[in-house]
């Protein structure tokens, strides 16, 4: 994932995830400097999808910058560790 989400292009994220649809995927975050709101639902919103589908979703390399943006956004990182169809 990139370092930042730039604001005036489609989000590489959500390209990414529309194309791999269906498929296993582990997102590398930790090149992540800042954790936004936009980004997080869209990982939100994928692994819910992806666990419901009985599909393995994980993010790797989450370094303490993602985990406390994640916690400032109220996010509980455990989601992110579930198994799939759980």
């Amino acid at each position: 994932m990139a370092p930042r989400r730039s604001p005036s292009a489609p989000d590489a994220l959500y390209c990414f995830l529309n194309a791999a649809r269906g498929r296993p995927v582990i997102i590398d975050v930790g090149r992540v400097e800042v954790v936004d709101a936009p980004r997080m639902q869209i990982l939100l919103c994928a692994e819910r999808e992806w666990r419901s589908a009985g599909v393995k979703f994980r993010l790797s390399n989450c370094t303490e910058i993602f985990r406390r943006g994640a916690s400032m956004l109220g996010v509980d990182m455990e989601i992110f560790e579930q198994e799939p169809g759980a």
